[in-house]
């Protein structure tokens, strides 16, 4: 099943449902034009809602139809029983296109967003009702709660966001980092017009992920389908983890950690009396397993591993490691070390973030674990601007997140070097999109410090990339994020490209042409002219296309490109001069 967010109305005063005619829907929208049923020739997307509480066996599925050109699409809510293949209906609603919508557990849509840049910003959650049926009103004049508004100005900032609804329709919760640094959870009663009693804070981490134009992941929740209550939230600290309410599961989730360690941990599900277990792992050194746990006979039993080819005695060690700026920001991280490197002091390869918020993932990566068998120490950062570490930290992007991120890539390679038997001059750079950006500028400003850079389909103009964008009505993603990508005079700098002389150091660009037979992209056309000048003055350029099949994610097209990232690795880190003595006859 494909992971897709539904998308309700724009307008606070919009109803949700055809079943409520108003202005904004076409005649085509109104009651006449009932949703079409599940299983017709109407193409619909479906995501796993939950497992239904009601029925033992079935999962709840929601149905998303295809926008169609009237302006709307439908939402279905079904119970799909696992064993027989029944589906029931349980709810049927008309949207209009431009919005993004919150369902209870029930499937009735509680709270819109609008997703399209028809709406001006900032746009404002809207609150339909009990029922989802209601007349559109503010959320925040409804709750008297600060920060239900989203904008480019507070998107890393100051807010509150509706996370979710309890299997008591009423009850709301919600995460804000109003008068505080983290994202902290707390609980709303919409029948009683106060505060719920639920109020889980942590004074390092957000408890939530960073969410899209509407609403975060739905798996932050982890609710108890036998008691109908929720029971826990999961987040992100180190590693992946949850936080649970009932002290006898936190002491569970304590000792599998212990266990597992360098692992993430979950407890996925359990028997209705909360004797037997599942219980997954995964770590950035070891894709995993699934586990049964007997609470009564203390008897932890594997029964299947994700990636069961992948030999966990021959993974890479991955280790974290940490240390204080000056003006008192912390870098994060993890460093994976290869079992057999090639060389010591072990040269390094630095991953710059895809994106200035990212946050380094704690699964397992095939990325880092094939560079590791190069023979490379793999380094990942958690740079001033990752998301999940306070609003202070995340602020630091503001200055323009390319000097601050090329000053912290630096700054990581010197502190590592007092900590790990690393060759500090013999350092590569290799970033996916903006981080292959970021790699390029981090070797145009330092290149006494590293040997060459890798960059994978970048953008080498930012102010260009950001222009040529499509700012499609159901797209305002990238417009509620630019202003952490430079402000307009950075932009219009243009260091790298302005300057394509400063690169002095080899280079490997490898992008996405586009389709075969379709134009090429202008993002492709602009690296591609950035490379030729680059060469012109004399520095080693190696640029090359990026298959669809490698941008499709197959894995012999993957394999092809690490083999030649491994070529340039080779000819561009290591030095293979040497010094011959004189020639002697020998008889």
């Amino acid at each position: 099943l494909s992971v897709d967010q539904p998308l309700p109305t724009t307008d606070p005063d919009a109803p949700a449902s055809g079943n409520n005619p108003d202005p904004l829907l076409s005649p085509a929208d109104d009651v006449t034009t009932p949703p079409p049923a599940f299983g017709t020739t109407m193409p619909r997307s479906l995501r796993i809602f939950d497992l239904d509480p009601q029925h033992a066996g079935a999962v709840t599925i929601v149905a998303t139809g295809a926008p169609r050109d009237v302006g709307s699409h439908s939402i279905g809510f079904y119970s799909l029983d696992a064993q027989t293949g029944k589906l029931t209906e349980v709810t049927d609603d008309l949207l209009l296109n431009t919005a993004t919508a919150l369902l209870d557990r029930q499937g009735h849509i509680r709270l819109t967003l609008p997703n399209s840049l028809l709406t001006n910003f900032p746009f404002r959650y809207s609150y339909l009702g009990a029922k989802g049926h209601d007349r559109a009103h503010p959320f925040a004049n409804v709750t008297g709660l600060a920060g239900f508004s989203v904008s480019p100005d507070n998107y890393f900032g100051s807010r509150s966001i509706p996370l979710g609804f309890d299997e008591n329709p009423n009850l709301l919760y919600y995460a804000t980092n109003m008068g505080r640094d983290t994202y902290a959870i707390y609980s709303y009663d919409l029948a009683a017009k106060k505060s719920g009693a639920l109020a889980m804070e942590n004074p390092a981490y957000d408890l939530i992920g960073p969410p899209a134009a509407g609403f975060p992941d739905q798996s932050t929740l982890v609710f108890d389908r036998y008691q109908h209550q929720l029971i826990g939230v999961r987040y992100d600290n180190a590693l992946r983890t949850t936080a649970w309410f009932r002290p006898e599961w936190k002491g569970l989730q304590a000792q599998f950690e212990k266990m597992f360690p360098g692992r993430s941990v979950e407890i996925s599900d359990w028997d209705e009396a909360g004797k037997r277990f599942i219980v997954s792992t995964e770590g950035p050194a070891d894709p995993g397993a699934f586990f049964v746990f007997d609470r009564e006979k203390t008897r932890l039993s594997e029964f299947v591993r994700r990636a069961p080819w992948i030999d966990a005695n021959h993974s890479h060690v991955t280790l974290p490691f940490s240390y204080a700026t000056p003006d008192g920001a912390r870098i994060s991280g993890l460093v994976t070390v290869p079992q057999q490197p090639r060389l010591k002091p072990i040269p390094m390869v630095v991953l710059c973030p895809d994106l200035p918020w990212q946050r380094v993932r704690s699964g397992f990566q095939s990325e880092v674990q094939a560079l590791a068998d190069m023979g490379f120490v793999v380094v990942q950062l958690n740079g001033r601007g990752a998301w999940g570490l306070g609003l202070k930290q995340r602020q630091s992007l503001t200055a323009g997140y390319d000097l601050v991120q090329v000053e912290d890539v630096a700054n990581t390679i010197a502190n590592l070097q007092k900590i790990f038997n690393v060759n500090a001059k013999r350092v590569a750079l290799m970033g996916h999109g903006h981080g292959g950006f970021i790699a390029l500028r981090a070797l145009q400003t330092y290149p006494d410090k590293f040997r060459c850079a890798i960059a994978l389909d970048a953008p080498v103009n930012l102010g260009d990339w950001l222009a040529e964008q499509k700012w499609t009505d159901d797209d305002v993603q990238p417009q509620l994020t630019r202003a952490w990508l430079g402000d307009a005079a950075r932009l219009k700098a243009a260091p790298l490209t302005s300057h394509p002389e400063t690169v002095t150091k080899p280079i490997l660009m490898l992008n996405y042409p586009g389709l075969d037979g379709a134009p090429r992209r202008l993002s492709y056309a602009a690296a591609r002219h950035f490379a030729g000048e680059v060469r012109d003055h004399g520095a080693k350029v190696d640029f090359g296309d990026l298959s669809t099949d490698y941008v499709n994610g197959l894995p012999a097209a993957r394999a092809a490109v690490f083999d030649r990232i491994e070529e340039f690795l080779n000819l561009n880190v290591y030095d293979f001069n040497v010094k011959l003595d004189e020639l002697k006859v020998i008889k």
